[in-house]
């Protein structure tokens, strides 16, 4: 819970701070998640996903959690501290470690 508080309040600033590249002024709601990551539930075999902006990763987490052995995960991110909420997230959050090998960061700032 304390990971998702932090995350939000990264977003308010960013979004105070970097408006013209945060382009949105909250982040995905879990209803909007699950609706995008259901295909990823029902899919057979392995999956390439490329998540666009994944921000402090409200959608990522969601992704993250339907990622199996075999899948390929790239995260394309322009805001720095986004990429440094990523990165915290990949190295102490249990389940994005499990496929922290499956996943790469890709920070174009």
């Amino acid at each position: 819970m304390r990971n998702r508080v932090r995350d939000q309040l990264v977003f308010f600033q960013q979004f105070r701070e970097r408006f013209k590249t945060t382009g949105a002024v909250a982040t995905s709601s879990r209803f909007l998640a699950n609706a995008m990551t259901r295909p990823l539930a029902r899919r057979q075999g392995p999956v390439r996903v490329l998540e666009v902006g994944p921000s402090t990763g409200a959608v990522t987490r969601k992704i993250v959690a339907h990622l199996q052995p075999g899948d390929r995960f790239d995260l394309v991110e322009l805001n720095g501290a986004f990429v440094e909420v990523l990165r915290q997230n990949f190295e102490r959050d249990a389940d994005y470690r499990r496929v922290s090998g499956l996943s790469e960061i890709h920070a174009c700032t």
